[in-house]
């Protein structure tokens, strides 16, 4: 088995039991996310993004029903919002240099929002 591959189960195993952690460690997990994240290398973030992404929008669901009440779950969604904020906007980013690098009709388009 690949070592990506095994990084990417141990990561998805960790974050799937996610809600069986306590806080610290629930914080410490996003806090190895963000990093994971904001790799430069597209080939490494993107499947940790695609698989993981998912279930930090479901915490912060679950925060949005049961709203956090201490301080340390405060700690956690705000955590997660910061990592759901970074993963905007690098989509935007990325979004704008797709824009710009193709055809003229794709730029005469994009440049109706800017």
């Amino acid at each position: 088995m690949k070592v990506m591959d095994k990084l990417k189960k141990r990561l998805y195993l960790a974050t799937y039991k996610f809600f069986l952690f306590t806080f610290q460690i629930q914080l410490k997990a996003l806090q190895t996310l963000e990093s994971v994240f904001q790799c430069r290398e597209r080939s490494v973030a993107c499947p940790f993004i695609n698989a993981l992404a998912p279930h930090i929008v479901m915490v912060l669901n679950d925060m949005c029903i049961n709203k956090p009440t201490r301080e340390d779950q405060l700690t956690v969604t705000l955590a997660a919002i910061k990592i759901m904020e970074n993963l905007v906007e690098r989509t935007e980013d990325h979004l704008s240099m797709y824009y710009q690098s193709h055809s003229p009709r794709i730029k005469q388009f994009y440049s109706l929002f800017n």
